[in-house]
């Protein structure tokens, strides 16, 4: 699913990593750990084909990140980061301005089924997701917490089926109920589907027995990359 090949990154002049060298297999979920600052949202970003590597240094699905466009419809990329002001979180889907969820929900999944999903899948998902993290679609985002904020975002993010699931802190502003839904969805994925989900985190509640690998950097390296039992 995932290789890199002696990779290297840095910014500004100074290097984060050095001769990296990684593989993750289909359907593998990846708890990846470490301090602040030793890499982790570098890392998603490089896999997700954020950052620019040498054609081969990093391949996902066999294809090489950053180079091709057509895993940006095989790929999600869910961020921490997010904004209050109005913006969009695919096909031009706002999720942040006096909208309600079920009118955003419904526009989303219409621009799926454009783009040659099945509806009833879609469909299927977006009742499945509403169900686990809590929602209600009459909520409209200018007038909800934080968390509510994060649950419809990632309902959005991940209402699209995909090959790879890159979250980074994506849990931060979830209460406990939320997150250990979020996880099972996310195993659900992994085993139904085969989804292969990196997920970076500093919360370790409930990850008891979710990651099947565990991915430890730090200074820059792979310090462990192993079964999570080990």
């Amino acid at each position: 699913m995932i290789e890199l090949e002696d990779v290297a990154h840095g910014y500004g002049g100074s290097t984060l990593f050095k001769d990296i060298d990684l593989c993750i297999e289909r359907g593998d979920r990846v708890a990846v750990i470490g301090a602040n600052g030793a890499g982790k949202s570098t890392l998603l970003k490089l896999i997700g084909g954020k950052h620019m590597v040498p054609r081969g240094a990093v391949t996902v699905l066999g294809r090489p990140a950053f180079h091709d466009l057509v895993l940006n419809t095989m790929v999600a990329l869910l961020s921490g980061d997010w904004t209050r002001t109005i913006a969009s979180v695919g096909n031009g889907v706002p999720y942040q301005a006096d909208f309600k969820i079920s009118e955003m929900c419904t526009r989303f999944v219409d621009a799926l089924v454009r783009d040659g999903l099945d509806r009833d899948l879609v469909e299927g998902r977006l009742a499945r997701l509403v169900a686990l993290l809590g929602l209600d679609l009459e909520w409209r985002l200018h007038k909800v917490s934080d968390g509510q904020r994060r649950r419809a975002q990632l309902l959005l993010k991940l209402l699209r089926p995909s090959d790879l699931l890159l979250l980074d802190e994506v849990t931060t502003d979830l209460d406990l109920t939320a997150r250990q839904a979020l996880l099972t969805f996310l195993k659900e994925e992994s085993t139904l589907r085969g989804v292969t989900v990196v997920y970076s985190t500093h919360i370790f509640d409930g990850l008891d027995d979710w990651p099947d690998t565990i991915l430890h950097l730090a200074h820059g390296k792979v310090r462990y990359a192993g079964a999570a039992a080990a």
